[in-house]
């Protein structure tokens, strides 16, 4: 994997998986009574790439929370608060 873009690498790989995964780049909605279903209108999934200046050995062998710099490294995705109508599947590398 030298040479390669790793997040472009992964990108595609889930592309690929969503073809047999559909459901996963679709959208929560509310039905009749309240009943939550799956939307699968091919939104795709939210991907977020990051970059940081620190090490995973600087959180030592065995970091639990609350993480150092969590707020700088984790993305803070805005529409999570309410659910539907948001990306079911999140990832950050």
């Amino acid at each position: 994997m030298e040479g390669k873009d790793l997040a472009k690498v992964i990108r595609d790989a889930i592309a690929k998986t969503l073809v047999f995964y559909y459901p996963f780049a679709g959208r929560l909605k509310e039905g009749p009574n309240g009943k939550l279903s799956v939307d699968c209108i091919d939104k795709g999934v939210l991907f977020i790439e990051g970059d940081a200046d620190v090490t995973l050995q600087q959180f030592g062998d065995n970091p639990l929370p609350p993480f150092p710099c969590m707020d700088e490294l984790l993305f803070d995705v805005k529409c999570y608060g309410e659910m539907l109508n948001c990306p079911i599947f999140l990832i950050e590398i």
